[in-house]
């Protein structure tokens, strides 16, 4: 990690370097400033997560990141022109030849500046809870409107209940019930929507004053920061209100997610193991995919009434993007003795999707992209003819 360029606010890192790595870097070096964080997972790759054009609480990734360094197939290394260069612009004159390295396979990247930011006056969680109509509806009026620009996401009540009977088995150190759970999230069974307002004080009361006012049927909200959850949950168990301070303490990490804090928060949707932070020896596994709709939640119904038309048991994670783009992200649980069956579906869901007009927001490691006109095709032949670079992957099946 590094060199840091306060001016610009910029920082340049490596391949390996993960969430968690740069969040302790900058708590270390620069508390003033943050990073664009996604809910993938404290050991994950910044890096690949915007190389693959993954989404974070503050917008896509791949906006944050340039002046790529690359080695091209042959060995070459390219890096930006000094001469040519400066931080302060991530595209710089002439041709712009960072976006060929997202989600293609004609190098391999070794390092890039990473774009952050710096810490507002006020950070907060808002959370809105409602029927999925209800929600869009008022998260596409407050986008257009101009008050919310970050992005949204949605869980629905089958992930939401996931995340919390782990949480809350976290928290109490123990298996909990389902009584349990349902005593501590009621909401468990909603749409529970989560977006973070940054800003001076002022703006970003203004801003949830204009949201809540916007609120349709059936549609409720609120909205805490950091320090007053750490105070709420303090103050909870000094009153003895176990069940609202387990409440807080178990989704204080899903919130901080929006002020810039990663965690392995997402992780808990899986099935409890040994290792809680480890994927690998989880008694679940999960595939993802995503497809890309207008803000409609007629929309949104298609597409998940497609993908459970496939896997019946699919969870789906809206993400509003802007006041045009919806993105539903989906997950296919199974059981290891449903590992192939799970990749099958996976592909089937992929096609039938693009079929109906929702393609990918981005191409999964399985996926072949689109053909291009054959520019793909001439692009990898010209620096690849050996097809050395993850051969065959983004190329048309």
């Amino acid at each position: 990690i590094g060199p840091l360029d306060r001016a610009t606010l910029s920082v340049r890192i490596e391949p390996g370097v993960t969430q968690g790595d740069l969040h302790a870097w900058l708590t270390k070096e620069a508390p003033d400033l943050a990073f664009n964080n996604t809910g993938s997972g404290l050991r994950t790759s910044i890096l690949g997560c915007a190389l693959e054009r993954g989404i974070g609480y503050a917008g896509p990734l791949e906006r944050d990141l340039f002046a790529l360094e690359v080695m091209l197939p042959d060995g070459e290394i390219v890096r930006p022109d000094p001469a040519w260069f400066h931080p302060a612009r991530a595209t710089p004159a002439g041709p712009q030849h960072d976006a060929l390295f997202f989600q293609s396979n004609y190098g391999i990247v070794l390092a890039a500046r990473l774009r952050l930011r710096v810490r507002q006056q006020k950070e907060q969680a808002v959370i809105v809870n409602g029927p999925l109509p209800g929600l869009l509806a008022t998260l596409r009026e407050a986008y257009r409107d101009g008050v919310l620009t970050l992005p949204t996401h949605i869980s629905e009540p089958g992930r939401t209940g996931r995340l919390a009977q782990g949480r809350l088995a976290e928290v109490r150190g123990r298996p909990v019930s389902a009584e349990e759970v349902a005593t501590v999230f009621p909401e468990r069974d909603e749409h529970v929507a989560l977006t973070a307002p940054h800003g001076r004080a002022q703006v970003v009361d203004a801003a949830w004053r204009e949201l809540r006012a916007g609120f349709g049927p059936g549609v409720r909200g609120w909205r805490i920061g950091a320090g007053g959850a750490r105070r709420l949950e303090r103050i909870g168990r000094m009153l003895g209100l176990r069940n609202q301070a387990d409440r807080l303490a178990a989704f204080a990490p899903v919130l901080a997610l929006t002020w810039g804090e990663p965690s392995d928060i997402g992780l808990l949707a899986l099935p409890p193991t040994a290792d809680r932070g480890n994927p690998d020896t989880a008694a679940e596994g999960a595939i993802y995919g995503n497809a890309v709709s207008a803000v409609d939640a007629g929309a949104a119904a298609a597409i998940a009434g497609l993908i459970r038309e496939v896997w019946p048991h699919a969870a789906c994670t809206s993400i509003v993007l802007d006041a045009r783009c919806l993105i539903t992200v989906f997950t296919l649980h199974f059981q290891d003795d449903e590992t192939a069956a799970a990749k099958a579906a996976e592909q089937t869901i992929a096609r039938r999707l693009l079929a109906a007009g929702h393609p990918p927001y981005r191409l999964g490691i399985n996926l072949p992209g689109p053909a291009g006109g054959g520019l793909h095709a001439r692009l990898k032949q010209a620096l690849d003819p050996r097809g050395i670079v993850a051969p065959g992957r983004y190329e048309k099946a």
